[in-house]
């Protein structure tokens, strides 16, 4: 689980004098919670997801996808690093130079043993806050778990995925556990 540091409430303009060392840093309800780099494994299925998201943008050019460590500032003590997120042209989202800022309108979070905890409960009460739709990728199950449309599902090896802000995406789930 991220560390949570004392000093409450964090804001944005903290986390910009931070030194640039490596860590993550971030802010959910003024709180501060700082993780270590992940593993190989979990950058790969990033990677992978990225990858088939902006191949699928390419040709269907209705929003932008990002990865860690682009910052999303939902305000200014709510700001976080999402391993993959998509901002919709028409979202309200707005993407600027450094950072982007309001609510991504999908967001994917690739569990590691750190950040397990954290993804699963401080993270997706935040994201349901602001009506994003959220996807957790657990390495160790090789499963997806996915909130959206007001529901909670989960898939496995086997299925495919689609997305209700990108109707005509559709993943395969054994495809982003690449070894």
């Amino acid at each position: 689980m991220p560390v949570p540091v004392v000093k409450e409430p964090f804001t944005y303009l903290d986390l910009e004098n931070f030194p640039e060392d490596g860590l993550c840093r971030e802010i959910v309800g003024g709180e501060l919670f700082v993780t270590a780099a992940p593993s190989t494994r979990h950058q790969k299925i990033v990677g992978e997801l990225f990858f088939r998201i902006r191949t699928f943008l390419q040709t269907h050019q209705t929003a932008s996808v990002f990865i860690a460590p682009t910052e999303v500032l939902f305000d200014s003590q709510e700001s976080v690093q999402p391993d993959v997120f998509v901002v919709l042209k028409d979202g309200s989202a707005t993407i600027e130079e450094k950072r982007v800022l309001g609510a991504p309108d999908w967001i994917i979070e690739v569990l590691s043993p750190a950040t397990h905890d954290y993804d699963l409960n401080t993270k997706r009460k935040l994201y349901r806050r602001y009506g994003v739709v959220y996807w957790v990728v657990d390495p160790v199950d090789e499963t997806i778990v996915v909130w959206d449309e007001g529901g909670k599902r989960v898939y496995g090896k086997g299925d495919e995925v689609k997305v209700s802000v990108l109707p005509e995406f559709l993943l395969q789930v054994m495809d982003i556990f690449v070894s």
